[in-house]
């Protein structure tokens, strides 16, 4: 009885040996297989792959051509910054040009344009007052032509006298 035992524990050993190498046999089938395993893996690793290389391959072309954009306006810019800078230069003479003549005009309105409005000013205020006096002189005479009607005075020296 004792003889069998080894033999026993050997089938024993090597059914679950079988058992053992058909789980492992499925579950390499499932690592290899392309829908969900390593092989799966690997293949959406390489697609990615491609296109993060397409992707930078772009990017680099847009580099470059923002490169040579860039250049170009770089080139412009050079090339107008006499043009800007003689500009610059001739407003500030435009500008020293103005202060002078605004100050030689302030000149002549302080020392002949305000003496002449000043005197001017005086002419129109004797102006209106003569004027005045004539339209007092002629209300008057009106009223003298007007006989037996009393007035009253108008003027300060009508009522003076």
């Amino acid at each position: 009885m004792y003889a069998y035992i080894p033999d026993i524990l050997l089938l024993l050993v090597s059914g679950i040996t079988c058992l053992y190498c058909l789980v492992l046999s499925r579950r390499l089938k499932k690592l290899q297989s392309l829908e969900g395993g390593l092989g799966g893996s690997i293949v959406e690793l390489t697609q990615a792959i491609s296109k993060t290389s397409e992707a930078a391959s772009q990017a680099r072309r847009a580099t470059e051509e923002n490169i040579a954009v860039l250049r170009q306006l770089l080139r412009e810019a050079q090339d107008t910054t006499p043009q800007i800078e003689a500009r610059i230069e001739s407003l500030r003479y435009s500008r020293i040009a103005a202060q002078t003549a605004h100050a030689e005009l302030e000149k002549i309105l302080t020392s002949e344009i305000k003496p002449e409005l000043q005197n001017a000013r005086q002419a129109s205020q004797s102006l209106l007052q003569i004027v005045r006096e004539v339209s007092d002189f002629q209300r008057r005479s009106k009223n003298l032509k007007t006989p037996g009607t009393k007035r009253a005075p108008n003027t300060k020296r009508e009522r003076a006298a």
